[in-house]
């Protein structure tokens, strides 16, 4: 799908040898958007994110933007604490200016 021109993939809600898709870094970054050369955009499962660090929405949405994902997709529900959009933001917000989702990162994502 990738050299057929596919512009986003879904990352997949499963994991990879014990650890989650949406925080492996080595598929989403060096193979999909590396070796294969992708250029569109990665897209989470609905609330795949929620829960990569439990308890902390946070940390769990740096984790797995930092792996690759570009949009998380998440529905404020029991799966992220029944956190707000304005909550949400925020934390991500916090993740930038605590260094652990470099900003860098996050332009890109948004490109």
């Amino acid at each position: 799908a990738v050299r057929a021109g596919a512009l986003a993939v879904m990352a997949s809600f499963s994991s990879v040898r014990g650890q989650r898709m949406h925080a492996h870094a080595h598929w989403l970054t060096d193979v999909l958007k590396g070796e294969l050369n992708f250029s569109g955009f990665v897209v989470s499962d609905y609330d795949a994110v929620d829960g990569l660090v439990p308890g902390d929405w946070g940390a769990s949405f740096a984790q797995a933007v930092c792996a690759g994902v570009d949009v998380v997709m998440t529905s404020g529900g029991a799966a992220c604490g029944n956190l707000s959009y304005r909550e949400q933001l925020a934390l991500a917000r916090e993740a930038v200016d605590s260094g652990a989702l470099p900003e860098a990162r996050l332009r890109d994502a948004a490109r």
